[in-house]
């Protein structure tokens, strides 16, 4: 994304292409052309059809920077996004042990190729700690100065993230019993789970995972956004799912959280359809 961002500031259009040269000196002569390669095969950069050597954006690759940099100022995405790195950093690093802990300072995740603040990483472990996903050592002045995971943080980690696993428990708490039918999808022999009572559940597990007709997916939903009456989760969802270089375990838990959105009562009959159509073609099984 680096080197997108470069042809992005340099392109000048009609008077001249974003210069080879500048981006050997971003990225260094071998992974220029790569990089360059690799933009052409997104669709993101053409190259220059003139004798000097160089690049433009294509429509595609403007939208994909300025979606880039808009997320560097959502404040809500960082801290999402800042949350879920420094639990799967420190579930990575230590055990429910303490005596397996791991210094904050340590930490030196980064979104959208813009580092975290140290105001972002302690918000994030103080929101962790709280919630009793990992346990910190504390000092005068300096909160969580040392971390390590709980078993709350393991299972977070494993049923999908922090937003499923705190909704799951959310959700379960003073709600009636809701009925649930199964829909066999023919063709495909995927089972749909739809809620169709007040406090029913419909919950989604993703199988053969496609990001491409995620994107689609998020793209349609995003079209239709007015009418559904998106929270900032589904929001926030959506743009790790639009997030250029994601990780596929990334967008998958976005995915799969979108989808149950979308297949709970309260979107109506046009969230169903997009929920059921999203889940066809990502092969999800109830």
């Amino acid at each position: 994304m680096r080197a997108l961002e470069y042809v992005y500031d340099y392109d000048r259009g009609s008077a001249g292409p974003a210069g080879v040269s500048g981006l050997r000196d971003l990225v260094g002569e071998d992974q220029a052309a790569d990089s360059a390669a690799e933009l052409q095969r997104r669709g993101w950069i053409r190259r220059d059809q003139r004798m000097s050597a160089g690049y433009h954006m294509t429509a595609a690759g403007r939208s994909e920077v300025q979606a880039l940099r808009a997320r560097r100022s959502d404040r809500a995405h960082r801290r999402s996004m800042c949350r879920e790195d420094l639990l799967r950093w420190v579930d990575a690093q230590t055990t429910p042990d303490p005596g397996r802990r791991v210094s904050r300072e340590k930490f030196d995740g980064s979104v959208d190729l813009l580092d975290y603040s140290e105001e972002e990483v302690r918000a994030a472990a103080t929101f962790l700690a709280d919630r009793k996903l990992v346990k910190s050592i504390s000092a005068a002045g300096a909160p969580h100065i040392a971390l390590w995971i709980t078993e709350s943080g393991q299972e977070c980690i494993d049923e999908g993230g922090i937003e499923v696993y705190l909704r799951s428990r959310e959700e379960g708490v003073g709600q009636p019993v809701g009925i649930v039918n199964n829909f066999n999808m023919a063709g495909t022999g995927n089972v749909f789970a739809t809620a169709t009572a007040a406090g029913a559940v419909a919950n989604a597990t993703l199988n053969n995972f496609n990001l491409d007709h995620a994107r689609l997916l998020a793209r349609a939903v995003r079209l239709a956004a007015s009418d559904l009456d998106l929270t900032d989760v589904e929001t926030e969802a959506l743009a790790e799912i639009e997030t250029p270089d994601v990780e596929p375990a990334r967008a998958q838990r976005a995915v799969g959280l979108l989808t149950t959105f979308l297949m709970g009562t309260s979107t109506g009959t046009l969230g169903q359809v997009l929920g059921m159509l999203g889940a066809s073609a990502l092969g999800i099984t109830a």
